[in-house]
């Protein structure tokens, strides 16, 4: 923009966006008008049509007019940039008329008509139009009272009568008049500012040659870059430019006779210096940062304009044990990070976390609230609140007012703000949230440890002191409130006024058309910010990163490079830079700085069950549990088996606390799934069709034994969340074809029916072995 141009023009009329199609432009619909005032247009008239927000405007000519019996008038309209029609009825055309967004454009530039004309008009233009209504009125009077068409010999006639009765001395003359006339008829709007005098806009020519010009504003950007420029610092920027050999011609129009500097002049020098707004001058001098930081919008109380334009984040304790779905672990109590949007009071992500206020669940949590969610797991719901928002309000928390969020939002365009301290009313709404969640969902799952000691004492008989809900449970608790009860019902503080209430879901549908617009997300973005990164080795097409095996053809190739060096004497094995996701350990990326690419490298597909859609702090605590039995660190499969044991010394400290069966019957389920996700792998060197296959059959059951090839060590599938339900999958094979000694053994693991204690199961297994 160049610094002769007005810094504001972006906000006129004549800049803002156009109206394309009819629905740029959230018409009403039509209604019935057989009893209004008719309504009449002329063809050929044009129209500036805006937006209900007033961010669009369509400049339409009326092609048609005609008189309908049930919707009183019928018009239709071209856009003039698009060549759409549009078709509205009287009760359109006035609730456009009535809420100011429709305007004539006969001089063809909005901002002479623009909404708020009416106010424009000064004190000397409102006093002249005032004058020539009168004059106007007067001539249209004396036509009416001689019944005659007005003609030159009527109008001077009435002007000099109304200005001998207003004692005007100086009366317009019959052309002025005339116009006036012409004007009054014409201004179908506000009739005053019609008659008004036009503002002139001025010589918007150059004053100075185009170089000169150019050379002008240059001096004056280099002077507002420097530290303490002013004025002076123009003039010298300027004088060096001039002494330039390419602008020797310039001389004669800026120096005089005895060489001094006459054009521009010192005070034109300071008009343009000054002349810059204070956005463009603290932008040049201090640098984008602090521009954005000084001059940027301030948060309020108020809800903004529209959904994404402020989200506020925060993490809270959740009152309930947790375990893991599958495994003999028990998590703790758990943080939770929600991120809720301040327009709507949707919520946008959350995640779960057993290490506190973490930057890794941070990360998972607004990857959750910047993509789509995958809703399959729960059919009836649904979950359309997502995107990238303009502001995340923090508040002194130190997980989340680190240089790791500032540096990871920076790069996604969202800009921290920080909620002062000692000021937790700023985002009264999240917390009032996570007490919502608290009281309604948390304390009333089995195992609830309660707010307080207080409440806890209250349900000591009822709730037990070992946990009940897994980390599945509790996930797919989560989501059926959030979708299926907190979005649909009526809350606080969301309507019009603050005092009144609105809908989450609804307010989300009727708004997020309005949003801004968002530019295309990169999801690496949100690995690479999780720091997760390690430098690994390549051995026969497969990596190694904490006991899970990744492999992919790919491997082979950068392996391959020539490039690529094996550990001998004196030369060590080339490392290759690797990330992964840290809340899924079912990939990772590689790159290969010998030819400047990234390999996606997927885990070995015997693992696959194991550590697609696994958390990080998950896998941890695995391996921390086989270290603890003295298990090989990958022996994920024992670590299902010991369960067992497990599930005796839980049973012991529970004494007859009705938890017990639950447990077991997680137990039982556990088991069965795993059976039932065995791979099998069958053997092709046997010709086909020579052997009976039985996929159906398990290994457990009693039926004859048929003929059995043989298989590979078992693998188990796993679903990639880890709340997922098992997919019902054929049973595998057992490993060895069956002997007599284990022909027609049955274990039944279900025990919702059993009252006994626990440790009898366990028993009579031993015993049938």
């Amino acid at each position: 923009m160049s610094i002769r141009e007005n810094p504001t023009a972006f906000l006129n009329p004549d800049a803002l966006k156009l109206a394309m199609t009819v629905i740029d432009l959230d018409l009403p619909p039509a209604e019935e008008a057989q009893h209004q005032q008719p309504y009449v247009m002329a063809v050929g008239e044009s129209y500036d049509l805006y937006s209900a927000d007033r961010l669009r405007v369509g400049h339409y000519v009326v092609r048609s007019w005609s008189v309908d019996d049930r919707f009183g008038a019928f018009v239709t309209m071209d856009n003039v940039v698009s060549n759409s029609s549009i078709h509205l009825t009287s009760s359109q055309l006035v609730f456009l008329e009535k809420h100011r967004r429709m305007r004539p454009n006969r001089a063809g530039r909005r901002n002479d008509n623009a909404p708020g004309t009416a106010f424009k008009l000064s004190e000397a233009a409102h006093a002249k139009a005032v004058r020539y209504m009168g004059y106007v009125q007067a001539c249209l009077q004396a036509s009416e009272a001689a019944q005659r068409p007005l003609r030159r010999g009527l109008i001077e006639a009435a002007v000099r009568n109304h200005a001998i009765l207003t004692g005007d001395s100086n009366a317009p003359g019959y052309n002025t008049i005339k116009l006036k006339i012409e004007q009054y008829c014409n201004g179908s709007f506000d009739l005053l500012t019609a008659v008004a005098p036009k503002t002139s806009s001025g010589n918007r020519s150059d004053r100075f040659s185009d170089r000169i010009e150019e050379l002008l504003a240059d001096a004056v950007e280099k002077a507002w870059r420097l530290k303490t420029g002013d004025w002076r610092n123009v003039k010298s920027l300027f004088i060096a430019e001039l002494k330039k050999p390419q602008n020797a011609s310039l001389n004669a129009v800026t120096y005089d006779e005895k060489g001094r500097l006459v054009r521009p002049s010192n005070r034109t020098i300071q008009r343009r210096f000054g002349a810059i707004d204070k956005f463009q001058r603290t932008l040049w001098r201090h640098g984008s940062a602090y521009a954005k930081k000084h001059f940027d919008i301030y948060i309020r109380q108020a809800l903004p304009d529209h959904p994404l334009d402020i989200v506020d984040v925060d993490f809270t304790p959740i009152h309930v044990t947790v375990i893991d779905d599958e495994r003999p672990i028990i998590y703790g109590r758990p943080h939770l990070i929600a991120f809720r949007d301040r327009k709507t009071g949707s919520i946008l992500g959350y995640a779960v976390s057993f290490m506190g206020a973490t930057f890794e669940a941070f990360l998972e949590a607004l990857k959750m609230a910047i993509m789509p969610k995958d809703m399959s797991e729960y059919p009836g719901l649904e979950w359309k609140q997502y995107g990238t928002f303009l502001r995340l309000g923090v508040d002194n928390d130190m997980a989340l007012i680190n240089d790791h969020v500032r540096w990871t939002l920076s790069q996604l365009g969202i800009q921290l703000v920080e909620y002062r301290p000692g000021h937790p009313w700023e985002k009264g709404a999240v917390e009032r949230l996570f007490r919502i969640l608290n009281q309604d969902v948390v304390h009333n799952l089995p195992g609830a440890t309660m707010s307080n000691v207080v409440e806890r004492q209250k349900f000591e008989e009822v709730n037990e002191d070992v946990p009940q809900i897994t980390l599945g449970e509790l996930n797919a608790f989560l989501t059926n409130y959030i979708c299926g009860d907190y979005h649909v019902s009526s809350h606080s503080g969301l309507g019009m006024l603050r005092t009144l209430d609105g809908v989450p879901n609804k307010l989300w549908a009727e708004g997020i058309k309005k949003a801004k617009d968002r530019r295309p997300f990169d999801p690496d973005v949100l690995v690479r910010a999780s720091g997760n990164v390690t430098e690994v080795t390549i051995h026969h097409g497969n990596i190694r990163w904490d006991n899970l095996i990744y492999t992919h053809p790919d491997l082979l190739v950068v392996q391959a490079d020539a490039r690529n060096k094996t550990a001998v004497s004196g030369v060590n094995t080339t490392t290759y830079k690797a990330w992964r996701d840290p809340s899924d350990l079912g990939e990772i990326y590689i790159l290969d700085h010998h030819n400047d690419r990234v390999v996606t490298v997927p885990v070995q597909p015997i693992d696959a069950w194991y550590a697609k859609g696994l958390r990080l702090y998950q896998h941890q605590k695995i391996t921390e549990y086989n270290r603890e039995l003295g298990r090989d660190s990958r022996d994920f499969e024992g670590a299902l088996d010991a369960f067992s044991s497990r599930l005796i010394e839980i049973n012991r400290t529970r004494n007859s606390k009705g938890t017990r069966q639950a447990l077991a019957r997680f137990h039982a389920k556990a088991s069965k799934k795993y059976i039932r996700s065995r791979i099998v792998e069958i053997d092709h060197n046997t010709p086909s069709g020579s052997v009976h296959m039985d996929l159906a059959a398990s290994a457990s059951t009693s039926a004859p034994a048929a003929p059995q090839v043989p298989v590979q060590p078992p693998s188990v599938q796993r679903s990639s969340k880890p709340h997922t339900s098992p997919r019902s999958s054929p049973k595998a094979t057992p490993n060895k074809p069956p002997t007599e000694s284990n022909d027609g053994k049955r274990y039944d693991l279900d025990l919702s029916h059993d009252d006994d204690d626990i440790t009898k199961l366990f028993n009579d297994k031993d015993e049938a072995k």
